[in-house]
């Protein structure tokens, strides 16, 4: 049987909505042929924190009518929370590992070399990749066959077919907008674009040549273009690779990378599925 894992990382405050879905479209069609592990990263310090100010359109709902459905408990403890994450997502016993790492702020972590001092670009990002490079050092990562990155307020819109991704990873789209933050799916294409970006310490081979690509001098146009290409809808940070914080331009010079070694990318709007976020 292939083995899958699923890294779910962010805020879980309605993760009780969300997780239905989750085992609908994800992992009961496939069980039959993969054995998952699942590992969740949270926060602890901010649980049930409600949302900033006003909701962006693709979610179709208003902060205030969203907050009043998050999860309003108050845990003691670590431990509490740990073990509340762990029912949520237990439902077939596939829960490996639950990880708490609580952002401060002011307090970033550098989880990548893409970030020089005192210039990581946005915080919230940074923190983010941090919890994605914490579930990636907690287990043997290699030995997997497809890879799950997701956020645990999202809703996928059709169940996900895993033999579908060979030699690929795909990133799943909103309606409209090709947002990169939400759901990365693939087999080992998926875990090189995330070790090309995250300095990890268990790394694969594939690093080693990734590293001396970095130093080559790529005009920033053919980036752009490059961009353009991939990401027809992308509205986050526009298409200019030079105004680009230095996480995303991390992110799509490895994206080109893997495109230049063979390896396919591919957005979830090409074959018609998507996700809606629920924040």
């Amino acid at each position: 049987m292939k083995k899958c894992i699923v890294m779910i990382s962010g805020l879980h405050r309605n993760c009780h909505l969300s997780v239905d879905n989750f085992f609908e479209k994800i992992i009961e069609p496939n069980m039959k042929s993969y054995k998952f592990d699942i590992i969740i990263c949270s926060d602890f310090t901010k649980e049930n924190s409600p949302k900033w100010g006003k909701l962006p359109k693709y979610s179709g709902q208003s902060a205030v009518k969203l907050s009043n459905l998050y999860d309003k408990k108050e845990y003691n403890t670590e431990d509490e929370f740990k073990e509340h994450l762990k029912n949520i997502y237990n439902k077939h016993d596939q829960v490996k590992n639950v990880i708490i790492y609580n952002w401060k702020k002011g307090i970033n972590p550098r989880p990548t070399s893409w970030f020089e001092k005192n210039d990581i670009g946005n915080p919230f990002l940074v923190c983010g990749i941090h919890r994605i490079k914490l579930c990636v050092e907690s287990c043997d990562i290699d030995n997997y066959d497809r890879y799950i990155w997701l956020r645990p307020d999202i809703l996928i819109e059709k169940q996900i077919n895993l033999d579908y991704y060979d030699n690929k990873m795909s990133m799943m789209s909103y309606h409209g907008n090709d947002l990169l933050d939400g759901m990365w799916i693939g087999d080992k294409a998926l875990l090189y674009w995330i070790c090309c970006f995250i300095e990890i310490d268990n790394k694969t081979k594939i690093l080693k040549k990734f590293e001396e690509f970095k130093k080559l001098h790529l005009k920033d146009n053919k980036l752009n273009k490059f961009i353009l290409k991939i990401f027809p809808n992308i509205k986050y940070w526009g298409v200019n690779y030079e105004k680009m914080n230095k996480c995303c331009k991390s992110r799509i010079l490895s994206l080109y990378f893997l495109k230049q070694n063979n390896f396919n990318f591919i957005l979830s709007s090409y074959y018609n599925n998507y996700i809606k976020i629920l924040r």
